[in-house]
């Protein structure tokens, strides 16, 4: 995992800017995640909104083909590079004004994924149910309160348990001024194995939070690492390079014992790092780092 930030960022609405880097920087800042960590975009444009998901360096994204009826949606399968730990990803935007054809669209798009794929599957984004009341049940996720929807929200409940698909969000994603909190992102997947939704901060100006997932599907992860190659030195170089006067270099008159062995370090890494050749071990052979921990989502608006 990265320290804080995430193994996936997924934003829900994006626009021209996000694709120079504007509003993504933004929300690396936010999070306290590197940049460099994040390192491979699959970008799709979709009408005057788009999807926007950044996949850590290590995992592998393929885009998958799905029924195109609905439009707004991305879908990726992810694995591992060094392993077949896999995971199938959706990013959904649901527009408010959806209309019933469109709200069909995305019944047969999930039915569809759901039948279709046998892998775990993970399902985001901004649904805009705003009328479904969700509270927790111990060992099933979140459950709905069904008194008071219409038609299309019942339908949408009745997608999730055919499919025995499970819902976690619980707490409001959006609130605007005085009015009432809603629970418009939600976070829905094929086994119980979201352990934690953390509620962050919006970003700029949006109403909607940021969600921090916490998932317990493992991806393990080898970090490459080096290692000296001293049998291949060139000590020559090296003892020419240390033959400096080092009473003034230690300026050992003015610096204490600690300051002169921080000067003494910088040195010998910089002859190291300049005489001494390395080799980096890959995947699975040598000293490569195996890690394998839980697996983070950052939901954006």
């Amino acid at each position: 995992m990265m320290v804080y930030g995430g193994d996936l960022v997924g934003k829900r609405k994006c626009c021209a800017a996000d694709d120079r880097g504007v509003m993504m920087r933004e929300i690396v800042n936010t999070l306290g995640v590197r940049v460099a960590s994040l390192d491979r975009i699959i970008h799709e444009y979709l009408n005057s909104r788009g999807l926007l998901v950044y996949v850590a360096s290590y995992l592998e994204a393929t885009l998958i083909d799905v029924p195109d009826e609905f439009s707004e949606s991305l879908f990726l399968m992810l694995k591992s590079a060094c392993t077949t730990d896999r995971l199938l990803f959706g990013n959904i935007y649901r527009s408010p004004s959806s209309t019933q054809s469109n709200d069909n669209n995305l019944y047969e798009l999930i039915d569809y994924v759901a039948d279709k794929s046998k892998i775990p599957k993970l399902i985001v984004g901004d649904f805009n149910f705003s009328n479904i009341l969700w509270y927790p049940e111990h060992g099933f996720g979140a459950s709905a309160k069904c008194s008071s929807l219409n038609d299309t929200e019942m339908a949408f409940i009745s997608l999730l348990r055919e499919n025995l698909l499970w819902q976690h969000v619980v707490t409001p994603t959006q609130q605007r001024g005085i009015d009432t909190p809603h629970i418009l992102d939600l976070v829905i997947t094929s086994e119980d194995f979201v352990s934690e939704i953390t509620h962050l901060s919006p970003l700029v100006l949006s109403d909607h939070c940021i969600l921090k997932l916490t998932c317990e599907h493992n991806f393990t992860q080898y970090i490459n690492q080096e290692k000296l190659r001293l049998d291949r030195g060139d000590y020559n170089q090296f003892r020419e390079f240390l033959n400096i006067n080092w009473e003034d270099f230690l300026k050992v008159s003015d610096n204490s014992v600690d300051d002169m062995r921080k000067k003494f370090k910088l040195i010998m890494y910089d002859g190291i790092k300049q005489f001494i050749p390395t080799i980096r071990h890959n995947g699975k052979t040598g000293n490569a780092k195996k890690i394998s921990n839980l697996f983070q989502v950052i939901l954006s608006p």
